[in-house]
């Protein structure tokens, strides 16, 4: 098959580093289908969608989902609709067929009906294909926008996006953060102290995209300085 175009998934975003915390009935849900698909069986066509504040790992989730068909020998894909308008709406043609395909930001098309005209086709198209998944993401319940202040402007586009399951992504407790922190030190071989850990979380940004970027600055200083990372390497790396 022809993609319109390469992604390069990062390394670090897979379930080695991943906290599912309040999300882990999701998250063995969409394994299964993952699962099921790799092993062959014939199946009806699944769509999750996701929905949750910005930061708190749903990228991670589908990136991670990518990383383990990678590992099934299952074909898939991600898509960032981020920055669409740097492509046409036709990007999406090689994707009708693909068995895994994780399209994530997808709000970030609510004002170009071009796009959403598109991902309306890519969903039915898929959904007439069968026996392939569909895990769409996004910052707002595009599934139910009468519970929000906006709407799209292809509305029958909301109505797909209840075809399939929808889940509420929840954030990550304290706990869970810290957990969170730990396997990413883990991951990258560093010494991180309780007491560094409860100050980086009492001082900073709490959003999870937010820890993973400072963790991977800290990590450079870290190995820059040849030293643990402490309080003090904190504070000057983050200026907290």
């Amino acid at each position: 098959m022809q993609l319109p175009l390469a992604v390069q998934l990062p390394v670090e975003q897979q379930f080695d580093t991943f906290v599912a915390g309040p999300n882990q009935q999701l998250v063995a849900h969409t394994r299964s289908i993952v699962e099921a698909l790799a092993k062959g069986a014939q199946q009806s066509f699944k769509q999750l969608f996701l929905h949750g504040a910005n930061g708190q790992g749903k990228t991670h989730l589908l990136i991670a989902l990518c990383h383990y068909a990678n590992q099934l020998n299952l074909e898939n894909f991600y898509i960032s609709l981020r920055n669409f308008n740097h492509y046409t709406p036709d990007m999406l043609d090689g994707f009708a067929q693909i068995p895994l395909l994780c399209i994530d930001d997808l709000d970030a098309i609510t004002d170009s009906e071009q796009w959403q005209v598109a991902v309306f086709d890519l969903i039915n198209q898929r959904r007439e294909n069968g026996n392939n998944a569909l895990v769409l993401a996004a910052n707002k319940n595009l599934a139910h926008p009468e519970k929000q202040d906006f709407s799209l402007t292809l509305p029958d586009l909301h109505s797909r996006m209840q075809w399939g399951d929808v889940y509420a992504y929840k954030a990550l407790d304290d706990m869970d953060k810290v957990a969170l922190l730990e396997l990413l030190a883990e991951a990258r071989g560093m010494k991180f102290s309780e007491r560094a850990i409860q100050y980086l979380l009492n001082h900073c940004e709490r959003r999870n995209d937010f820890l993973v970027d400072a963790m991977e600055r800290l990590d450079k200083r870290s190995l820059q300085e040849q030293r643990a990372l402490t309080v003090d390497l904190i504070k000057r790396e983050l200026d907290t």
